[in-house]
Order: C-alpha cells, then sequence, then structure tokens
C-alpha cells in the first residue's frame, strides 16, 4: 500500500485502530502515527511499530470499517426541488478518503486531522 492509501485507512478508521493500539499496550505509538499523519510524513513505519500496519493489510479483519468509494454519491435536500449530490472528501486534500453517509447519519469527520470531511458536489 502506498501512503495515500494508509492515511486514507487510517482516516476513515482512526478510532477503531486507536482501539486495537490501546489495547495491545501500544497508545504511544498510535500518538506518533497521527503525529506523522499530521506531518504529512511516511506511515509504514510507525504504523509497524504500533502493530497496525499488518491490521490495515489485511483490511480491517479485526473488526473495523470504512466507508470506502462502494455505494453511491451522497443526496444532500436543500428544501423543495433543490438537491445537491456529491462526496465527503478529506478536508486537507491529503488522502483519497471518499465517505457517503447514508441519510441521518452525522456528517463524516477525519480524526487525524480533527476535522469535518468537505462536501465537494458531483
Amino acid at each position: 500500500m502506498d501512503r495515500l492509501q494508509l492515511l486514507s485507512a487510517l482516516c476513515q478508521n482512526h478510532s477503531s485502530l486507536r482501539a486495537v493500539a490501546d489495547a495491545e499496550g501500544n497508545s504511544a505509538q498510535f500518538a506518533a502515527v497521527t503525529a506523522a499523519a499530521r506531518r504529512g510524513d511516511p506511515l509504514e513505519e510507525p504504523l509497524r511499530r504500533a502493530g497496525l500496519l499488518s491490521v490495515i493489510r489485511a483490511g480491517g479483519s479485526r473488526g473495523f470499517q470504512g466507508d470506502g468509494p462502494e455505494g453511491g454519491p451522497v443526496e444532500l435536500g436543500f428544501g423543495e426541488g433543490r438537491l445537491a449530490v456529491g462526496d465527503y472528501r478529506c478536508p486537507e486534500d491529503v488522502c483519497d478518503r471518499i465517505a457517503r453517509p447514508r441519510a441521518g447519519e452525522p456528517r463524516p469527520e477525519c480524526s487525524v486531522f480533527r476535522r469535518a470531511l468537505r462536501f465537494e458536489q458531483a
């Protein structure tokens, strides 16, 4: 996986990955992963030290899920006759995360940068 894919997986699954790291006694290493992501540093080695590189490469077989590009674009209604169609994307434009929450779900957030994902109209 390249850095962009690792960053996207980290963003999509930040709280679940934190829980895995915490359960394995790797809280400090997880904090280092998040700091590296914010700085734009390589992620492979910090993820390996936190015991998470294999978890991400396995596609979350330990119980986390991301939103990913499957499904379709989000449709946001803005009153009668007004509809915006698009995707939620990384607020910093540094990863390729695409989120498509279902109606009534909260706006997706990036736990790496502590910001809501931005809506990009299709």
